[in-house]
């Protein structure tokens, strides 16, 4: 239950259960406020969600095809290796904040940092701001993660439709660098 003040009277408004973590025990809020997040939670509560763990078994499924790919069509190889580390961000992204599902995550993470990152949008293929959100910055000290990180960094979705030749020519370097944080990224949880 939340305190609302309308139109200088107080009242209590029993929130449904599920809307409960969109409010402070306690927390004192307006009527418009109340309307605006019962609203998100509504919205939030219909939408399709993605759980981590679906994210986790892609980047499984992916590194098997990417290793065939290699051989035969690199730059789908290469577009693969880098969503394998954003399926594998956005699995620990869900781990590090507790939750089944990435919109939950991103709930939490816009209440904490007051601000919505769209991770279920384009802000998930932010490889910097999910690798911050999954509480993997240690990892950054590792002197092998961070040159593998540097190629990684280089990785856009815009290779779905064609990858740099420049990047092409070290395709296996790059491969072996989306590999490497894979298996750090794994081995971190």
């Amino acid at each position: 239950m939340a305190n609302v003040t309308r139109a200088g009277r107080d009242g209590l408004i029993q929130l449904p259960p599920e809307a409960a973590d969109f409010f402070a025990e306690g927390e004192e809020i307006e009527v418009m406020q109340y309307t605006r997040h019962l609203g998100l939670w509504k919205r939030w509560q219909g939408r399709k969600v993605t759980r981590g763990t679906v994210y986790s078994t892609a980047a499984e499924k992916y590194a098997a095809i990417v290793d065939r790919l290699m051989g035969t069509d690199p730059e789908v190889a290469l577009y693969l290796a880098g969503y394998i580390v954003e399926c594998r961000l956005k699995w620990a992204v869900c781990e590090q904040w507790g939750v089944t599902y990435l919109d939950e995550a991103e709930h939490m993470i816009a209440r904490q940092e007051g601000r919505e990152y769209g991770l279920t949008g384009g802000g998930g293929h932010d490889l910097e701001l999910l690798l911050r959100l999954a509480g993997n910055q240690a990892l950054h000290s590792d002197e092998g993660f961070h040159d593998a990180w540097g190629l990684c960094m280089r990785w856009s979705t815009d290779w779905r439709y064609r990858v740099p030749q420049s990047i092409l020519k070290g395709a296996e370097e790059h491969i072996k660098a989306f590999r490497s944080v894979d298996t750090w990224l794994k081995e971190a949880r």
